[in-house]
């Protein structure tokens, strides 16, 4: 796996079957990079890292059915303060 700098996280989740119904998702997977601001992001994108990793995604990554999302997060309840 190829590292990006200022990037706190990667994850990969397997979609799985919603157990009441055992419908299929319209997916079957996500990926999810964390970095600490905006800028960590932008600068990542510019990386030879980033350029390397999306000309890879050909590979298994069906780009016509591809959803992108930059979001912030917004801690409602933190386990360690209580």
């Amino acid at each position: 796996m190829l590292a990006f700098r200022d990037c706190g996280d990667w994850s990969k989740a397997t979609a799985l079957p919603f157990l009441a119904t055992s419908t299929k998702p319209d997916y079957d997977g996500m990926a999810e990079l964390w970095f600490d601001d905006m800028e960590a992001l932008l600068a990542a994108r510019q990386s030879p890292q980033w350029k390397a990793a999306s000309q890879d995604e050909v590979n298994f990554i069906d780009h016509k059915k591809v959803a992108y999302f930059v979001s912030e997060e917004h801690i409602i309840r933190d386990e360690n303060a209580l």
